[in-house]
């Protein structure tokens, strides 16, 4: 019967607790699993940087602009002058 790549990892450490030689062999699954938590944490921190209140102030700035265009096409200020 074959053994499944779960318990050989598991067999490994038991080698290792014991004093017997284990191979540091970073396998796939395990660099796909931490490739993923740190994708997920880059994104968890770009939506905290996104939506921070620090970014109030340039969001709204930002849904002004439509409104702020005069016929002739260019952006004014709110005081008029271009």
């Amino acid at each position: 019967m074959r053994s499944s790549r779960t318990c050989s990892r598991w067999d490994s450490r038991g080698r290792a607790a014991e004093g017997g030689t284990v191979s540091l062999r970073i396998d796939f699954d395990f660099l796909s699993g931490l490739v993923t938590v740190v994708w997920f944490l880059a994104f968890i921190g770009l939506c905290l940087w996104a939506w921070s209140r620090r970014r109030h102030a340039d969001y709204a700035a930002a849904a002004r602009m439509p409104l702020d265009e005069t016929a002739d096409g260019y952006a004014t200020d709110h005081e008029g002058s271009r």
